[in-house]
């Protein structure tokens, strides 16, 4: 599903990530395709994607120039941090405002 909405889009991603006031020739954005290896058919991309997913091969990301499996690694441990942080927060700010809810039932 990921694959299919991803070809489906109407953003081209060559485009997106050079912008839209680019420079580029049309020779290096045909440079880009080829090593994007988006000169290939759809077929060829999907087994290529299949492939490389399941031998663990997350590809790199343009945006950061790292492998993804680390941007998604370090946001991951941020989310994992801020997900902790709140529960606990959450937990206490729930006991007190609970026993305050209790302490007023309790007085009527």
């Amino acid at each position: 599903m990921t694959f299919a909405l991803s070809q489906l889009s109407p953003i081209d991603p060559i485009n997106a990530y050079l912008g839209a006031d680019s420079n580029a020739s049309p020779e290096q954005i045909l440079a880009l395709r080829k090593q994007w290896g988006l000169d290939k058919s759809f077929i060829e991309q999907f087994f290529h994607w299949i492939e490389s997913l399941s031998s663990g091969d997350f590809g790199r990301s343009h945006l950061y120039k790292a492998p993804v499996i680390e941007v998604i690694s370090n946001a991951f441990k941020n989310s994992f941090f801020l997900m902790i942080i709140s529960w606990i927060l959450s937990g206490i700010i729930g006991y007190i405002l609970g026993a305050i809810a209790a302490f007023k039932k309790i007085q009527r």
